[in-house]
């Protein structure tokens, strides 16, 4: 079985469920009690195109994200649960 680096550097990268599916471990870092928060790419984009060049904004702080976030493990174990392909466990980064 091929790690996340390995899939990556042959050009196969997966998603968290195409790894479910295809039996490869969800790679969560550390203990895995970190926060995240989720969002979308072009919510991201967007707000950089906003400020970029624009000197109203040189030397603020800017929040893009919401009040929720998720665990990577509560992330990991909550795909694995949703889409419901077997028991893997996500393993610590080392």
């Amino acid at each position: 079985m091929q790690s996340m680096a390995e899939d990556m550097l042959s050009g196969h990268y997966f998603t968290i469920p195409e790894r479910l599916k295809a039996g490869h471990p969800i790679p969560v870092p550390n203990s895995g009690v970190q926060i995240t928060q989720l969002g979308h790419v072009k919510d991201l984009a967007t707000a950089f195109i906003q400020v970029l060049g624009n000197e109203k904004a040189s030397n603020q702080i800017f929040n893009i994200s919401r009040d929720k976030y998720v665990t990577f493990d509560g992330l990991a174990k909550a795909c694995a649960k949703e889409f419901d392909f077997g028991k893997n466990k996500a393993f610590p980064f080392k």
